[in-house]
């Protein structure tokens, strides 16, 4: 008998596991591939939208994937949490790049990583 969840064994018998209060079962799902997952890497964090917006009109220019964080962060709570650019790990090196010599520094807290 195994846990679906923590994946523990247990002797026949025993119906729940202990530790995560579910039902147990007979066979283990098979355990899922974390192989096709996306890996992003931090690139850079500012408190400018404007800062955003050049940002992300280079990258998308250069058809790079990104994502931010915090976006909008202005009108919830102002210089508390930046604004975080993430991009695709393989394509980081382009994305720095593509970005280098880019002057973001307008309010002067941009953090290149």
């Amino acid at each position: 008998m195994f846990c679906p969840q923590c994946r523990s064994e247990y002797l026949q018998g025993i119906r729940e596991c202990v530790d995560c209060q579910i039902p147990l079962v007979d066979v283990l799902p098979p355990e899922p591939d974390h192989s096709t997952e996306v890996a992003y890497v931090r690139i850079l964090s500012t408190y400018n939208a404007a800062d955003v917006a050049i940002v992300k009109s280079i990258l998308d220019d250069a058809e790079i994937e990104y994502y931010f964080t915090n976006e909008g962060f202005n009108g919830v709570s102002p210089l508390i949490q930046p604004e975080v650019l993430y991009v695709l790990r393989d394509q980081e090196e382009d994305a720095r790049e593509a970005l280098r010599g880019v002057d973001l520094r307008y309010m002067g807290l941009i953090a290149r990583e």
